[in-house]
C-alpha cells in the first residue's frame, strides 16, 4: 500500500489540513462527540434513535453480501446495512455488529467494481465510515486494504466524472449525482492523509458540491418529487456537513432550499390520520407513495442549523409513528439538537405557493383530519434551474403533468396521482386535446429536451385567498405539443372550506377540437343525477359538471404501463368529462365534493355567462357563494376571481 506523502493539498486551509491529519473517528463525529451521545442512549429520543439504528444494524447481521454476478443488479442496501452495523458497533460495544462490519468489509475489497453509479455512493459511504470509525480497531491488514479499496474506487469515479462521458457530473439535481457524489466525499475525508492523492478527489467533491446547491431551487421542493427528493436530499445533506465539518465550506448558510425544506414537507404530508407505514405525503414524481429515505434525520439537521422548530417538530411526529424510512437514522443522534423546541404548523397560512416549481397546496386545516388539494403548472426542473442550465440537471423522474390536480379528503385518496409509470399525459389529472398531450411524454423517463430546446413550459399566473375561498390560476397550455394546436388551457382552481373544489378550465385550440378533462381515483366512478360518484374507504367524492360548454363523461379504466420489472402495469378508474361537440373554444366548470359516504350531498351550483367570464352560484344548506371567474385573458394582472355571499 502506498504510503501518504506531503504536500496532499485540498487547499491548505480546510479543518481537515489543520486539524484533523491522523485523527479518527472525524466522519460526522470525533471520539468526544460518540462518548457524549452513548451517555443519551438511555433517555429519549435517544432510545429511540438507538432502537431503529439497531433494526437496520441487525438485518445487516444475518445478511450476506452477494458475490459477484449474484443478487441482482440492485446492492445498494448492503452499504446501509453496513453503515448501522458501524454505527450500532460505536453506540454500543457489542461485538457482533464489529464482527459483522469486518465481514462485510472484506466482502467489499474483494469486488472488482463498486460501479459508478448509486451502488458506488451507499457502498463507499458505508465502507469509509467503517473504516473512520472503526480504524483504531480494525487489523492492521483490513484497515490498509480498507484505505486501498476506498482509494480505488474513488479513483474510478474521480476519473469517470473528470471524462464527462456520463450525465451524473453535470446533472447537479439528481440523485444519480447526489448519492456517489456523497461516497466519493466520505472517501475522500475518510482517507485524506492515510493515503497520497486524495487531495484532488475532495478539491472536485469541493466544486461539485457548490454547483449542486447552487442548482436547487429556493422553495424546498425536489425536481425529483417526494420519494427520489428525499433519496437525494438524505446524500446531499451528508456531503454537505462533510464539506462543513472537514472542509470548512458551509452550504447551509445560504441555502434557501433547505431553509424552506420543512415548509415543503409539511405542506406535502397527508393528515396524520392517514398516515400508514411509510405512506406519509403526497405524491409528486415518481414514487410508490412510500417515503424512502427519512426524511427525520434530513430534518434533524434542518432543525439544527436553522433553528428550525417546524422541522423539529415534523421529524418527532415521524419517528413517533414509526413512519420513517430508516436507512439514514445513523447520523440522527448525532444531529438531533435537543435545545431546538418543536413547533406545530397551525401558525402557517393553510395555502402555500412553491413558486420555483409552480405547485400549489390548499389544505384545511392543519388538524389531523384535514383535507389536501394540489394543483402543479410548473417547469419540470423549476425555474430557477431552468434558467440557469441547459442540460438536464434533474433527471427523468418527472411527469407530463401541466394542470394535474390531486385530493386527499376525510382520510381518503380521492383524486390519485399516476404513481411510477411511464410518462404519459393521459395518466394525469388533466387535458387531452384530440387525444394528444405534452412535450416530454411517450418514455419511459420524462424527456426535457424539447423544454431545454426553447419550449415554453407551464406556470401559476396568481395564487390567493379571497373572502376564505382560495384561488389559483394556472396557464397550462405551454406545455402541449405543437400537433394540438392549443393556443389557451387556463385551469383556475377554487376552493370552498372545507369541502368544495372547483376546476374553471377554458380551452381554446385553432380548430375545432375535443377535449378530454380525465380524472383517476382509487375506486370507479359511477353515475348518479346530474354527475358521477366515486366511494372509497367510507368516503363519497361527487363530480358536478355544469360549464358553459356541454359535456358528456364517461367512467372507464385506465391501464397505466409500468416502465420496468420492478414497477409494474396498473389498472386504474378513470372519468373523462369531454364537449359533446368538436369545437375551438370550451369552458368547463367541474365541481368536486367530498362528504361521508353514507351522506347526501347538499351542495348545488349553477353557471351562466357574464360579460367578462362566469358566474358561478354555490348553494351548501343555507349558505350561498357566489363565484364570478374571469375568463379570455392571460396575464396576472388583478384577481381571475372575486367572491360575494
Amino acid at each position: 500500500m502506498p504510503t501518504a506523502a506531503e504536500p496532499d493539498v485540498i487547499n491548505s486551509a480546510t479543518p481537515l489540513e489543520m486539524r484533523f491529519e491522523g485523527v479518527h473517528p472525524r466522519l460526522y463525529a470525533t471520539e468526544a462527540r460518540l462518548q457524549e451521545v452513548r451517555q443519551k442512549l438511555g433517555r429519549e429520543p435517544y432510545a429511540g434513535f438507538l432502537v431503529r439504528i439497531r433494526r437496520i444494524a441487525n438485518n445487516g447481521l444475518t445478511s450476506v453480501v452477494p458475490a459477484d454476478g449474484d443478487g441482482g443488479d440492485d446492492k445498494r442496501t448492503y452499504g446501509c446495512y453496513l453503515t448501522h452495523l458501524v454505527a450500532a458497533y460505536r453506540l454500543t460495544g457489542e461485538r457482533p455488529y464489529f464482527d459483522a462490519a469486518c465481514r462485510y468489509l472484506e466482502a467489499f475489497i474483494a469486488r472488482d467494481s463498486w460501479t459508478v453509479d448509486l451502488m458506488y455512493g451507499h457502498w463507499s459511504h458505508g465502507v469509509a465510515l467503517a473504516y473512520d470509525w472503526l480504524y483504531h480497531e480494525l487489523d492492521a491488514s483490513l484497515r490498509e486494504r480498507t484505505a486501498d479499496a476506498l482509494y480505488r474506487h474513488a479513483r474510478r469515479l474521480f476519473e469517470d466524472w473528470v471524462s464527462y462521458q456520463s450525465a451524473a457530473p453535470v446533472a447537479y439535481a439528481w440523485n444519480h449525482t447526489a448519492v456517489p457524489h456523497c461516497g466519493l466525499m466520505a472517501a475522500g475525508c475518510a482517507i485524506w492523509g492515510d493515503l497520497p492523492g486524495v487531495g484532488p478527489l475532495l478539491r472536485m467533491g469541493l466544486e461539485k458540491a457548490r454547483i449542486m446547491v447552487d442548482s436547487l431551487g429556493p422553495d424546498g421542493a425536489s425536481a425529483e418529487g417526494l420519494a427520489y427528493g428525499q433519496y437525494h436530499n438524505d446524500y446531499l445533506v451528508r456531503s454537505m456537513v462533510l464539506a462543513h465539518e472537514l472542509l470548512g465550506l458551509d452550504l447551509f448558510e445560504d441555502c434557501t432550499f433547505f431553509r424552506q425544506y420543512s415548509r415543503f414537507m409539511l405542506y406535502s404530508q397527508l393528515p396524520r390520520c392517514a398516515w400508514r407505514e411509510t405512506k406519509v405525503f403526497v405524491q409528486l414524481g415518481d414514487s410508490n407513495g412510500d417515503t424512502w429515505c427519512g426524511p427525520d434525520p434530513q430534518l434533524r439537521m434542518v432543525a439544527r442549523r436553522y433553528r428550525d422548530g417546524l422541522a423539529q417538530g415534523l421529524a418527532d411526529a415521524i419517528a413517533a409513528a414509526g413512519s420513517s424510512a430508516d436507512y439514514g437514522v445513523f447520523a440522527e443522534p448525532f444531529w438531533y439538537d435537543e435545545t431546538v423546541a418543536p413547533e406545530h404548523p397551525d401558525s402557517l397560512p393553510l395555502l402555500h405557493h412553491l413558486a420555483d416549481k409552480d405547485i400549489v397546496m390548499m389544505r384545511s386545516d392543519w388538524g389531523d383530519q384535514a383535507s389536501v388539494f394540489l394543483i402543479k403548472c410548473g417547469p419540470n426542473s423549476g425555474h430557477h434551474a431552468a434558467r440557469r442550465y441547459k442540460q438536464d440537471v434533474s433527471g427523468g423522474h418527472m411527469h407530463p403533468d401541466a394542470g394535474h390536480v390531486m385530493l386527499h379528503a376525510l382520510g381518503e385518496w380521492l383524486l390519485v396521482d399516476d404513481g411510477y409509470m411511464l410518462k404519459r399525459t393521459s395518466y394525469q389529472n388533466t387535458v387531452l386535446i384530440n387525444g394528444i398531450g405534452q412535450e416530454g411524454e411517450g418514455y419511459t423517463w420524462f424527456e426535457d429536451l424539447p423544454f431545454r430546446q426553447g419550449h415554453p413550459e407551464g406556470r401559476i399566473l396568481r395564487v390567493e385567498t379571497l373572502d376564505d375561498v382560495d384561488v389559483v390560476a394556472a396557464d397550462a397550455a405551454p406545455p402541449y405539443k405543437a400537433a394540438a394546436r392549443l393556443r389557451k388551457f387556463l385551469r383556475h382552481a377554487l376552493y370552498v372550506r372545507p369541502d368544495v373544489w372547483i376546476l374553471v378550465d377554458e380551452l381554446q385550440a385553432d380548430v375545432a377540437s375535443t377535449y378530454d378533462l380525465r380524472f383517476h381515483a382509487p375506486q370507479p366512478f359511477t353515475a348518479v343525477k346530474d354527475g358521477w360518484r366515486m366511494t372509497t374507504g367510507g368516503v363519497a367524492l361527487e363530480v358536478l359538471p355544469f360549464g358553459l360548454t356541454e359535456v358528456s363523461g364517461k367512467a372507464t379504466v385506465d391501464y397505466l404501463k409500468g416502465p420496468n420489472d420492478v414497477h409494474h402495469d396498473e389498472e386504474v378508474p378513470c372519468l373523462v368529462i369531454r364537449n359533446k361537440q368538436p369545437a375551438d373554444h370550451a369552458v368547463f366548470v367541474t365541481l368536486f365534493h367530498a362528504h361521508p359516504a353514507g351522506e347526501v350531498s347538499g351542495v348545488r351550483a349553477t353557471v351562466a355567462a357574464t360579460g367578462g367570464g362566469c358566474r358561478i352560484d354555490l348553494q351548501r344548506g343555507p349558505v350561498s357563494i357566489k363565484l364570478d371567474v374571469s375568463l379570455n385573458r392571460s396575464d396576472a394582472a388583478g384577481p381571475f376571481c372575486r367572491v360575494s355571499s
